[in-house]
């Protein structure tokens, strides 16, 4: 049983993930000219898979795969030496366009792993399945089963560190098939095992970053691709280095900065193409059609979409060829010209590959022509559309965030739902209240009640019916029209607000942050009143006065936790805060008091206790509590 690699090939595997390519290629020839001298076949195979390493890392497949050959030639079948052979040219097929050679050598390697117990090598073959066959091939849950697989093996073997490329790859699919919620534990996980500035951290932080531009944090999303980005270029690693300039493309189309766009894309696809990656290659040209569409400059984008097509066809990378044929489909429509036949291969790739999450994700291309085909005079492309709607019924929707502390915003992914839709016809009060109601459900009459409270329920039903159709299409303006909101949900007499896996509300947050005692990260969320737009509605006062309650405990608690490690200025300046919610409160007129005694200003704190008892005696007519007095007392008295 052998548990490690050959300490040769992991020396140079060592270099070449730090960057050191030129250092690591210098030495393995040295490795290599050694060996043949001693004219040993096992340090010659070693030496050789180690150089052919770094050729593959230098996109030089065709000597790799040379070097790998003569490699094989020199040991036994039964030898972990075959196993790193074999992954090794299993990385080469995968990356000269023939998925299918690379498959089949990297379940050999997997086989002879697991008869020779090489753990190490048996958790790669297992990854490189997932990425370098059933990614580019769109069979997402197969690719998740494997990594998953490879990363509880090497978890069970005690080396969680080694993992790390099964978390990146499992989150960066959970991003893709949008299932935010899981991609960010993925990024959490990724995060424990990768130092700063590694290469590791550097996936971390592209994956954050595509988790943050979907949240509409675009500043953020910036920042966090610069940081990969420069870790791709000091390392030297094309695969990172293309995905964060495809997540800075995506990013500056999205800010409508076209040109920046089409030029992130264009240096995706040097990389691609210098390293002879169709995948990557494709997915950069993809993205350049996007680019083009957005800016109107249709032409190029049609030609990338065509050159996109030819290039992945033939390697079945069927997810991206969906993706490709849709934005053809959307591009023809737009063009005014017949779309039925990209439209027609969009959808039998779509349901052969079960990518019905990308119609979610490209909802603004797919919802319009969805629609245009249930208008449509002929049978198979209307029967087509009521498919694939059935389909996105069981979809998740996109996650919402909804900041309701202070202000009000709703964020959709990217999109920010416009102000003036909450306006028509009482969308935004109906919205307010579901997200406030008891799983967030509330009956038809307690709707009405609330938000027409001088009309009999008769006379309400019909508004109430208005406003529910406003909110629905404040939520999904795009969804056709014969199906149903999956944000909302009739059934008999209740209306229930279905918030998606991964959406995000700001007051319940707040709430959970404040019940863990968690109450700095509390207090930065809170930036107002709850709904303060709407400071006199009577359905909002109860839930807005728990949370004013709770934003008085979060400033209590993060005052005393401040006193507790001798920072009183923070203390006083809580204990202000708390008391100008609440002048009459007794317990942080003493954490100011003891804060200004910290701070040696015996002067302030006195003067805290007696606009106390000026306020509780004029107000109240009661002056303050026993032990107030007492310490109060002890001041005077020095």
């Amino acid at each position: 049983m052998t548990s490690e690699p050959p300490a040769r090939i992991e020396q140079i595997r060592s270099l070449c993930r730090a960057g050191k390519v030129a250092a690591g290629y210098q030495q393995a020839r040295a490795l290599l000219a050694e060996a043949r001298a001693r004219g040993e076949d096992e340090a010659i195979a070693e030496a050789l898979i180690a150089l052919a390493h770094v050729h593959f890392r230098l996109g030089q497949y065709d000597r790799a795969q040379a070097l790998l050959a003569e490699a094989i030639s020199r040991t036994l079948q039964d030898h972990p030496l075959q196993v790193e052979a074999l992954i090794h040219l299993g990385l080469c097929a995968a990356e000269t366009n023939a998925p299918d050679e690379a498959e089949a050598y990297y379940r050999r390697a997997v086989d002879l792993s697991r008869l020779l117990g090489y753990e190490e090598a048996l958790y790669r073959g297992l990854h490189a399945l997932a990425v370098g066959v059933y990614i580019p091939r769109g069979q997402f849950e197969l690719a998740l089963v494997m990594d998953r697989d490879a990363y509880d093996f090497i978890v069970a073997q005690g080396r969680p560190a080694l993992g790390w490329t099964a978390l990146a790859a499992m989150g960066w699919v959970y991003w893709l098939i949008g299932r935010p919620h899981e991609a960010a534990g993925m990024a959490a996980r990724l995060k424990e095992v990768a130092p700063a500035g590694s290469l590791p951290r550097g996936f971390h932080d592209a994956l954050l970053a595509d988790l943050a531009q979907d949240q509409g944090r675009m500043e953020e999303a910036a920042r966090l691709y610069a940081r990969a980005r420069d870790i791709a270029t000091r390392i030297g690693d094309p695969g990172l280095q293309v995905l964060t300039y495809l997540g800075s493309s995506r990013l500056t189309r999205r800010v409508e900065r076209w040109a920046a766009a089409r030029s992130w894309a264009d240096e995706a696809l040097a990389v691609a193409r210098r390293v002879g990656y169709v995948h990557l290659e494709g997915m950069a040209l993809l993205a350049r059609a996007r680019a083009s569409f957005a800016a109107g400059d249709l032409p190029p984008c049609e030609a990338d979409l065509h050159q996109a097509i030819d290039l992945m066809t033939p390697l079945r990378f069927d997810f991206h060829l969906a993706e490709a044929w849709l934005l053809l489909a959307g591009l023809l429509q737009r063009m005014g010209r017949d779309e039925r036949e990209a439209w027609s291969e969009t959808v039998a790739r779509i349901q052969h590959g079960r990518f019905y999450f990308l119609l979610e994700r490209e909802r603004a291309i797919a919802f319009p022509l969805l629609a245009r085909q249930m208008r449509s005079s002929h049978a198979a492309a209307k029967q087509d559309a009521r498919a694939l709607l059935r389909r996105l019924a069981a979809t998740p929707a996109t996650p919402l965030r909804i900041h309701t502390l202070g202000r009000f915003e709703v964020w959709q992914g990217p999109r920010r739902i416009e102000d003036r839709a909450w306006r028509k016809r009482r969308a935004g009060e109906l919205f307010r209240i579901l997200l406030i109601a008891p799983r967030h459900t509330r009956t038809q009459e307690q709707l009405a009640e609330a938000l027409w409270p001088d009309r009999a329920l008769d006379a309400a039903q019909p508004l109430l019916h208005q406003a529910t159709s406003a909110l629905r299409r404040a939520l999904e303006p795009d969804l056709p029209r014969q199906f149903p909101s999956r944000y909302l949900e009739v059934a008999g007499d209740c209306i229930t607000l279905r918030l998606p896996p991964g959406s995000w509300v700001a007051h319940e947050v707040f709430a959970d942050l404040v019940r863990q005692a968690r109450y700095e990260e509390a207090l930065a969320l809170y930036h107002g009143p709850l709904f303060a737009q709407y400071p006199y509605a009577d359905w909002a006062v109860w839930e807005r006065e728990r949370l004013a309650q709770a934003y008085l405990r979060a400033l209590m608690g993060a005052g005393e936790a401040a006193l507790a490690r001798r920072d009183p200025q923070r203390a006083l300046t809580l204990a202000r805060q708390a008391l100008a919610l609440e002048p009459w409160q007794e317990q942080a007129t003493r954490l100011g008091m003891e804060a200004c005694l910290a701070l040696g200003d015996r002067a302030a704190a006195l003067r805290l206790y007696r606009a106390l008892a000026e306020r509780l005696q004029t107000d109240l007519g009661v002056e303050p509590g026993e032990d107030l007095r007492a310490f109060y007392g002890e001041i005077v008295g020095g």
